[in-house]
């Protein structure tokens, strides 16, 4: 049975197209009517002239896409050149999606036009406005057809009808698509958008916003659905998301694996891609979950991080080491290496090798009389009553080596080193 798909659509469109291998058709003339109903639903109208052109399959069933699968037959109905059709029932081709079939009959020959009416009522169609609560909000777009088998232009009508008593200059149109026109009816008024030669193989898009004072209801969304209905749509930003997020989980996977587990590594990717493509939502929700998962690795492998103290021959039950400096306690206790440095610059301090000179950020002056050799500066030290480490000397020489320099800029990189060997060499031997 040859088909053409007509998808009759508020807000998220179905695109229709013809299905028949030798289908061909033009529209000459559209029009799509709708009423907003003070519950919040609409009524929908719909007209398509339909040529079938010479040599083509006839017409003799039409597919009919709906906003959601909301729907009630017994509000529906459907004409053909004014002789009703009596038969509407669930399409059996359009199964992914909500959709009835009216046969046609009789079914439009090639070389004859017909002109196809159906009519049914959606609810919760019309939405409070997000930009300004005292209104309401109705979006709609007309079907579109498959450009292979559409031939010629078609004059296109949308009209809205409003609630009654809103005044003129209330009605607002929206999405950068102004009216063409606004009527006066007998009781209420009406918007229009005509289109007078517009290819009908692309969506129509058009949004009109009104007071709600004369509706009984509108259909209220959480700002989470208007972010997940912008995220469904929003291919491109998803796409650069997805791309973002795949690098850093390649970085994430390498990195835990120490570089391994390639074959591992595209199966994952792949199924990701897959999914992500067929799912927004699972998109959206592997984001918080990845970010998750990064927390708790890294925090896994800091504390089974190997210590930086290297391996002390000690005798369990032997003497304890004594005469330990406070930074080679630190050491010895695997402090962090800041702290390490904190209470060495502290101690070259109490014992006035070294004198502050800025308190923010911090910046440290070895004491008048200390930049000489390390012999000199030992010899110096215990003439004024003090003593100098072994350690402190290879710090005193980079505060020498970069007058000025705030500490945390001051590169004590081979001083730290040599201060964690140098407690490792006096540990060595004791219990620790």
């Amino acid at each position: 049975m040859k088909r053409l798909i007509l998808s009759l659509i508020v807000v998220a469109t179905i695109s229709a197209g013809a299905h028949a291998q030798n289908y061909s058709f033009a529209v000459p003339e559209m029009e799509l009517h709708v009423t907003v109903n003070p519950d919040a639903s609409v009524r929908m109208k719909y007209m398509i002239k339909f040529y079938c052109n010479p040599g083509a399959d006839a017409v003799d069933i039409v597919d009919i896409g709906l906003p959601d699968y909301n729907y009630d037959f017994s509000n529906m109905s459907a004409s053909l050149n004014g002789e009703q059709l009596l038969t509407i029932r669930k399409s059996e081709y359009l199964t992914s999606m909500p959709a009835v079939e009216v046969p046609i009959v009789p079914a439009i020959e090639p070389g004859s036009t017909g002109v196809f009416e159906f009519e049914c009522t959606m609810p919760d169609r019309v939405y409070q406005d997000t930009t300004n609560k005292a209104n309401a909000s109705l979006r709609i777009t007309p079907t579109w057809f498959d450009s292979s088998c559409l031939t010629g232009d078609t004059q296109l009508s949308i009209v809205i009808y409003m609630p009654e008593d809103i005044a003129d200059e209330d009605i607002l149109w929206q999405l950068d698509e102004p009216f063409t026109h606004k009527m006066q009816l007998a009781d209420h008024k009406a918007v229009a958008w005509y289109y007078d030669a517009t290819r009908v193989d692309r969506q129509h898009l058009v949004g009109v916003s009104f007071p709600k004072a004369g509706l009984d209801r509108v259909v209220t969304m959480s700002n989470w659905t208007l972010f997940m209905r912008w995220w469904k749509h929003a291919g491109t930003v998803r796409f650069w998301v997805g791309l973002i997020t795949l690098a850093l989980f390649s970085i994430f996977f390498f990195r835990m694996t120490a570089g391994t587990g390639f074959c591992l590594y595209f199966i994952l990717l792949i199924g990701l891609a897959i999914a992500w493509g067929s799912s927004p939502e699972l998109q959206l929700l592997f984001i918080p979950f990845f970010i998750l998962v990064w927390i708790i690795a890294r925090n896994v492998r800091l504390k089974a991080k190997r210590s930086y103290l290297p391996a002390i021959a000690s005798i369990p039950g032997g003497e304890i080491k004594r005469g330990l400096a406070a930074p080679e306690v630190a050491v010895m206790m695997e402090e962090p290496l800041g702290r390490v440095l904190t209470f060495t610059i502290f101690g070259m301090l109490k014992k006035r090798l070294i004198v502050q000179t800025d308190e923010d950020p911090l910046t440290v002056a070895v004491v008048e009389g200390y930049d000489v050799p390390r012999r000199d500066r030992r010899r110096l030290a215990r003439e004024r009553g003090t003593t100098i480490r072994g350690f402190e000397q290879d710090f005193i020489e980079v505060i020498i080596a970069d007058p000025g320099v705030p500490v945390r800029k001051l590169k004590f990189d081979k001083a730290m080193k040599a201060l964690v060997k140098n407690t490792a060499k006096r540990l060595a031997g004791f219990d620790l």
